[in-house]
């Protein structure tokens, strides 16, 4: 039997080009070890960081993308600081696998936002900047650590 659990970030692509996903191609490091799946923000001096302001505007929708690149790669192999991060700038309709914060109880359509680490929360707030998507599924991240969840990007 097939698992039912995703082995890769981008989940279905809204690419009206040609439906693969849209790798940035500038080169950024990662200031900070990232995580596939974590939302993004600009860091200095040409890095990227995970988003860090809780509920606050989203910058785009940058998403890191699977390390391919890495020896034993998999969904968790995390990039370290200094190296070159693969992320997409997420457009509406993509449905991609991202982290959720530990304590996240969702339900199936509830809005997301930044936790401010680079996973996604409930939604608390009605700003239109801050929204990153809707959950594809239900979850409730009680405990442990961050978990993953589809989202429909906004």
């Amino acid at each position: 039997m097939a698992s039912s659990t995703p082995n890769t970030i981008v989940l279905r692509s809204n690419n009206r080009d040609n439906g693969m996903q849209r790798v940035h191609e500038a080169p950024c490091q990662a200031a900070t070890p990232i995580r596939p799946g974590m939302l993004l923000a600009v860091g200095t001096t040409n890095t990227i960081k995970p988003h860090a302001g809780a509920g606050l505007n989203r910058e785009g929708n940058k998403v890191a993308i699977d390390n391919w690149q890495a020896t034993g790669s998999g969904l968790d192999t995390v990039y370290n600081a200094a190296e070159t991060v693969r992320y997409i700038f997420a457009s509406p309709g993509d449905v991609l696998y991202m982290l959720i914060k530990t304590g996240s109880n969702v339900a199936k359509g509830a809005p997301l936002e930044s936790a401010g680490t680079g996973a996604l929360q409930a939604a608390a707030g009605t700003a239109i900047d801050s929204l990153v998507g809707y959950a594809e599924e239900a979850v409730n991240n009680a405990t442990g650590s961050d978990g993953r969840i589809r989202v429909r990007m906004a």
